[in-house]
């Protein structure tokens, strides 16, 4: 059904019927939408719900500032919207464009801010699940199991230090009370640069660990120390009685 001429002869829209027989109705949706607005944030802010925006230490202020940046371009979208449905003023393109730039600029920054705040929110490190504690023997068979390792490779500082933190975790596991010993006794002579010296050490070493302490190894480590052995022509005699 067309929409009838005023008294001028101009066709008049019935939304514009509405806004001349209410012409304060702009106005008033604005205000109401200001009301409600100001309402939500004192229900926030009072009703002791600011934990839920952030998480109860700097994200509050940050999660409280995106929410009242969105409700304010929220506002001036629906008040945008009311004004060109509403309105029939004289000025009313220019104060539509004015309040179109000032729109973009509320959706510029809301979008900044919404993008900071769940980009630094997804970067934010979890914590790492902090390991079982080691009990003391737990710790004696790791360390003996390096200490061991050390020695296959020939590294006297690794093994020495090894062997005394098994020691110190649980004095009477295995042999390591014992192997701990024999080191400690070559100390001084791996603490001179004379090779050949170090060399008689590590078959001391080496066969006193074959003859009496050996039964405490892994297979796996036993394995290696053997053929270390081996390779290293180390020929162990039981000491005469």
């Amino acid at each position: 059904m067309a929409d009838k001429d005023d008294e001028n002869g101009e066709n008049v829209s019935f939304l514009q019927k509405i806004s001349n027989l209410f012409p304060y109705l702009p106005q008033i949706a604005m205000g109401v939408v200001g009301i409600i607005t100001i309402i939500a944030i004192a229900a926030i802010i009072y009703g002791g719900k600011l934990s839920t925006i952030g998480d109860g230490s700097s994200n509050v202020a940050r999660g409280l500032i995106t929410f009242l940046v969105a409700i304010v371009t929220v506002s001036i979208a629906i008040m945008l919207t009311l004004s060109a449905v509403l309105s029939n003023s004289a000025d009313y393109k220019e104060r539509f464009a004015l309040g179109k730039e000032i729109l973009t600029i509320f959706i510029g920054v809301l979008g900044t801010i919404v993008g900071f705040y769940f980009g630094s929110a997804s970067k934010e490190p979890s914590l790492p699940t902090p390991p079982a504690a080691q009990t003391q023997k737990e710790k004696a068979i790791d360390y003996e199991k390096t200490g061991f390792n050390a020695i296959i490779k020939q590294d006297f500082d690794g093994a020495s230090q090894a062997f005394q933190e098994s020691y110190k975790s649980w004095s009477d596991y295995h042999n390591v009370d014992e192997i701990n010993q024999l080191l400690q006794k070559q100390k001084d002579i791996f603490s001179q640069p004379d090779a050949a010296q170090k060399e008689v050490a590590w078959k001391e070493i080496y066969c006193g660990i074959a003859l009496k302490y050996e039964w405490g190894m892994p297979d796996d480590i036993l394995s290696q120390f053997k053929q270390k052995l081996k390779s290293q022509n180390y020929v162990c005699s039981q000491p005469q009685a």
